[in-house]
């Protein structure tokens, strides 16, 4: 049977006291929005990795500015440590995502019908998975893009998908130290111990799925990295796809773009929205593995981009 290293768990209790102490000392602090007009037309939260170092802080926005998108993008911070030790911080992390399922609470309360993404890179996209666990019954953001994530490949998303109208995409990296080593050594952002991230290898279900949880994940899409993303600026490595505006200009704008509205004019009831569901060719139910393969095209979104450019 294998076993915890008794210097992480160590590390894991010492870390804990002291992101408990730092998570009573914030516990109380209210949750703000940024009420600038772009919030009006939807929103994307983007969180970045451990420590929060800024890998993505301008480059997304821009991204997303250049394809036409008319929301706001917030670059969310979450890290107590400002350093990798983040990574060890599993009921910080946690609350966190809570954090951000009460701030996606209130702006679609403020704004009722505008639509909400999130963006997530390595420990990142375990806040953003969390979040979607933490909103309460019928209520959902629209789109979750990650990247890199150090979530453990067998992680249980049938929780966070039954609040997400559209998906989960995965970005996968090659030759990624930072998973391949560093959390390996540290274990996952879930907290299991010496599993595989599944920004390596991508999503895979987890056994004991029962048939509806098993169709949940026909909308996970892992998207193996290929060598063509290069051309975009994403040559494989933990942070270059965030680091890129063309990347996520043409990659992750159009997915988030497909459920774009005019401000009060969207009305759709809470839960997953069929069209884009089809639009996702995942595994076929009872399969137990979503397939890995690279980018496919969405030309429906790419339209909604073009339009929005007026190319």
């Amino acid at each position: 049977m294998r076993q915890v290293c008794p210097t992480r768990g160590a590390a894991s209790l010492l870390l804990a006291c002291c992101l408990g102490g730092l998570l009573l000392a914030g516990c109380g602090a209210p949750v703000r929005l940024r009420f600038n007009p772009a919030e009006t037309h939807g929103k994307v939260y983007y969180l970045d990795g451990i420590g929060c170092y800024g890998f993505g802080r301008d480059e997304v926005p821009s991204g997303f500015i250049q394809a036409g998108y008319r929301g706001d993008v917030e670059y969310w911070n979450w890290s107590a440590t400002g350093t990798p030790l983040d990574q060890l911080g599993g009921p910080f992390i946690r609350a966190k995502g809570a954090e951000l399922a009460k701030l996606i609470q209130l702006y679609q309360q403020t704004y009722p019908g505008r639509p909400v993404s999130l963006i997530g890179l390595s420990g990142g996209t375990g806040v953003a998975v969390f979040a979607c666990e933490y909103l309460p019954e019928g209520v959902c953001v629209d789109e979750v893009i990650l990247v890199a994530s150090s979530l453990s490949n067998s992680y249980n998303l049938t929780k966070a998908l039954r609040h997400i109208r559209g998906g989960v995409t995965l970005y996968q990296t090659s030759g990624d130290l930072a998973l391949g080593v560093g959390a390996r050594l540290t274990g996952p952002i879930d907290g299991s111990p010496l599993a595989t991230c599944a920004g390596i290898t991508g999503f895979v279900p987890p056994g004991g799925l029962s048939g509806e949880e098993r169709s949940l994940y026909s909308r996970v899409t892992n998207v193996a990295y290929s060598a063509s993303f290069s051309a975009l600026g994403f040559d494989g490595g933990h942070t270059s796809a965030v680091s890129s505006p063309a990347f996520v200009r043409y990659k992750f704008a159009p997915v988030v773009m497909t459920h774009a509205c005019e401000p009060g004019t969207d009305g759709r009831p809470p839960g997953p929205v069929s069209s884009v569901s089809a639009s996702r060719s995942g595994p076929s139910r009872g399969t137990s593995r979503p397939a890995t393969h690279p980018e496919r095209s969405r030309n429906d979104a790419r339209s909604r981009v073009r339009l929005a450019m007026g190319t």
